[in-house]
């Protein structure tokens, strides 16, 4: 009898929060509505390994543009090239998902600014970017340094949505750099 009053209770309870008229508004809704909401929705993407979400970020034109110390070189047999398209960074940034141990993306958006009224194209420079990779529980990869992000507006939803086009790596004054990160995983048997 008293578990039936409990669950009453607990069930009138949930009923008045749903009967409530107010509207909650997400001020940072979608959350790609901004250049640095994407880069956040990036930072997250690589935290929760979804490849799905990843692939929302970026335009179908998108290129990811490796290191210029890094092109040439490559981990193993592998020779990183000066960019790969939309679909081969997805295939990479999914392997690296699946069979990383361990992720951990930190995008600094503090010098990210706002797009004027109107704006289609967005550019920001100079974006700190760590990425820690752990392949096991003792062994992995660290990049950090500066990225430069170009955004386009795909505004065809009705909404301001900023995509990526362009990402430049210039992180390779670190210990390793994104993009020979991924290199190696794409080179990885």
């Amino acid at each position: 009898m008293r578990t039936g009053a409990i669950l009453a209770l607990a069930l009138a309870v949930l009923l008045s929060f749903t009967a409530c008229d107010e509207t909650v508004v997400i001020d940072d809704w979608p959350p790609g509505n901004t250049p640095k909401g994407v880069l956040e929705l990036i930072e997250d993407t690589f935290y929760s390994r979804d490849i799905d979400d990843l692939g929302g970020c970026l335009a179908n034109n998108f290129t990811f543009y490796f290191d210029e110390d890094d092109v040439g070189d490559g981990p193993g047999d592998y020779i990183i090239p000066e960019s790969w398209g939309r679909d081969k960074f997805l295939e990479v940034a999914g392997k690296m998902f699946d069979e990383a141990y361990d992720i951990q993306m930190d995008i600094n958006t503090s010098n990210v600014g706002t797009p004027d009224e109107g704006d289609t194209i967005y550019f920001a420079r100079d974006v700190e970017v760590r990425l820690l990779v752990m392949v096991d529980a003792t062994s992995g990869f660290l990049a950090q340094d500066y990225c430069d992000f170009e955004f386009v507006n795909d505004d065809s939803a009705g909404y301001d949505n900023w995509l990526i086009t362009n990402w430049w790596d210039h992180t390779s004054e670190g210990i390793s750099s994104v993009g020979s990160i991924l290199a190696w995983f794409y080179g990885k048997p």
